[in-house]
């Protein structure tokens, strides 16, 4: 942990940041060629020679008459016989050994991004830029602690209220500006403007730049999840010039206007087709290897394409042909050709996220508990999981914790998993009937951008319609066009996303899911007093087990009024060529810190 009380200053961890800032920029340890001995145990069909012994009927002549006598003859033979044959075994050289700077990597993903202004979105696919170009003061690291940013430390006073950051020294914007505190402060106030989880932020009582690399916070009360609320990345507070940000109303950033302090700068968009980004070389990386969002994040590419290919299997070809470096989402179908072809790699990511039936609770059907919980009754959640894991039961699993198990936030909990994975379509018919439902048309809204979405819609609507016996319809759209479907009050009833913000991160950022005042597409016109106190009492627990027992009254909220209903966690796969090195499935894609071996 990097937080000191009182005002400690992290005197260890400056010391490093000093003697590492006498090494070169991008300098990084030369990883050892590594010699592996393979040795595959076979069963084989072999030929051998072999001695027996026989018993044989032989006639002689006694005394001038035949006689048919026994006698043992040894004979030398070939038979065929099954052995195990260990090959004599070969030194086999690993492809990644030196890491290498050049070369242009071209990744293909199949959703288009809806907006350049990271603040204001949630979108995955925003990120997917913005986590190369922009940074923030705290990052996630690989095991999902928080680690420094641009500030490279932190002091927390004795009562948990004020924060102080120490800003990282010589860090410049893509534009050629040295980053300071006043950049820090502008682009905090604009994101109070424009976030989608502002609510996250109301514990946030004032905020000043003492000096050019120092900035306070002061909160209204202790916070154990303060860090993790900085650190999110999704609508995230990312650091700006403040002569950019500075006024700019929200959805109003034009790609001139992406300019942050990333490895790699914004330099041309063709929406809905390519976003290309170049090396920024005064990039300043943190010493060590990369960690999850922060360390060494070294731009070793000249150049990233992210080209939207919204078509499965356009992608795929394209990775196979080698037009493509990296893809998203190959079907578990193709993963078995995918790993057995050397010229090709997967990539899991475990766990990737969590699949969520939504529901418009402006609609007087979908806003009716019990048909909600007529829903929840009838699914099957294992069939659900293999329809979106293409049959590969080793890329889902079921859990009923709004929390992974993999997470520190995890809790058996009695309650809720008597209430998921029901599978129980004769209750579902009696609870359709409590809520009034006459066999009206349940429209469902989906969309065929992202293939697991696709899959989640239409299990959950052949279950409806085959098992519930509703009259279901299911519309189709792309992936901007789901999310203002879901912003209208009318029309539709039901959809499906993925989410896996607040299930690996910061769990506070749920309230931007479910609290009255969230502006996240998935709250879907939510509201629940209940909630919104459970939420400003997370905001406020000052200990771990205090945070961790207000989520667990948080998903017994979550099952007793099902503003959603967890279907399965999915596990994320990606593919890429043979020769790229370094890439890791984890929370969002990662390019820095990966390179092409030559």
């Amino acid at each position: 942990m990097f937080v000191s009380k009182g005002k400690k200053w992290m005197s260890v961890f400056s010391l490093l940041i000093v003697l590492t800032l006498l090494l070169p920029a991008c300098a990084t340890p030369t990883p050892e060629v590594i010699e592996k001995i393979v040795e595959k145990v076979v069963t084989q069909v072999v030929k051998e020679t072999q001695v027996v012994k026989e018993t044989v009927k032989e006639t002689v002549i006694v005394e001038g008459t035949p006689q048919v006598v026994e006698k043992e003859v040894t004979k030398i033979v070939e038979v065929e016989v099954e052995k195990v044959v260990t090959p004599t075994p070969e030194p086999v050289v690993e492809k990644c050994t030196e890491p290498a700077f050049g070369g242009v990597f071209k990744a293909a993903i199949g959703s288009s991004v809806p907006s350049l202004d990271t603040m204001a979105t949630v979108a995955a696919a925003t990120t997917y830029i913005s986590l190369h170009t922009h940074e923030k003061l705290v990052e996630f690291g690989e095991d999902y602690s928080v680690i420094p940013g641009l500030a490279e430390s932190w002091d927390m006073s004795d009562d948990g209220k004020t924060y102080t950051f120490h800003l990282r020294e010589g860090v410049k914007f893509h534009n050629g500006k040295e980053m300071t505190s006043e950049d820090v402060i502008a682009s905090l106030e604009r994101y109070l403007e424009v976030t989608a989880r502002r609510a996250e932020f109301d514990l946030l009582e004032s905020w000043e730049a003492p000096d050019d690399y120092t900035i306070v916070m002061q909160l209204s009360s202790p916070s154990a999840g303060w860090l993790g609320t900085l650190a999110t990345p999704a609508s995230d507070l990312s650091i700006w010039p403040k002569e950019i940000i500075e006024g700019k109303p929200k959805g109003e950033i034009n790609p001139e206007d992406v300019v942050g302090t990333g490895p790699y700068q914004l330099v041309e968009v063709l929406p809905d087709q390519l976003y290309r980004m170049t090396r920024f070389e005064d990039y300043q990386p943190l010493p060590g290897e990369r960690d999850g969002l922060g360390g060494a994040k070294t731009p070793y590419f000249d150049e990233i394409q992210l080209l939207i290919v919204p078509e499965t299997g356009a992608r795929m070809a394209g990775l196979e042909t080698g037009e493509y470096d990296w893809v998203d989402g190959p079907p578990g179908t193709d993963l078995p050709r995918l790993e057995a072809n050397p010229e090709t790699q997967v990539f899991f990511t475990k766990p990737a996220s969590g699949g969520y039936v939504l529901f418009n609770h402006a609609d007087p059907l979908a806003g009716n508990l019990k048909f909600r919980e007529a829903v929840l009754a009838t699914l099957d959640m294992e069939s659900v999981g293999m329809a979106m894991a293409d049959g590969n039961r080793d890329l889902f699993d079921l859990n009923y914790s709004i929390w992974p198990p993999q997470t520190v936030w995890y809790t058996e909990d009695d309650y809720a998993k008597s209430r998921y994975n029901q599978n129980d379509p004769e209750t579902a018919k009696k609870l359709l009937e409590e809520a009034g439902y006459a066999g009206e048309e349940v429209i469902l809204v989906g969309t065929r951008t992202s293939p697991s979405l696709f899959k989640q819609i239409m299990a959950v609507a052949d279950q409806l319609q085959n098992k519930a016996g509703m009259n279901v319809r299911v519309e189709m759209y792309d992936w901007p066009g789901t999310i203002s479907k879901w912003a209208e009050e009318t029309g539709w009833h039901i959809g499906c996303t993925t989410n896996i913000t607040l299930q690996l991160l910061n769990p506070n950022a749920a309230s931007g899911y479910w609290g009255s005042w969230g502006t996240h597409p998935v709250r879907v016109h939510y509201s629940n007093p209940e909630f919104d106190a459970a939420f400003q009492t997370l905001d406020r627990t000052a200990t771990f087990e205090e945070r961790k027992a207000q989520l667990k009254e948080i998903q017994r909220l979550f099952y007793e009024d099902l503003p959603n209903i967890k279907t399965v966690e999915i596990y994320g796969t990606s593919a890429g060529r043979s020769d790229i090195c370094n890439y890791k499935g984890w929370y969002r894609l990662r390019f820095f810190g990966v390179w092409r071996q030559p």
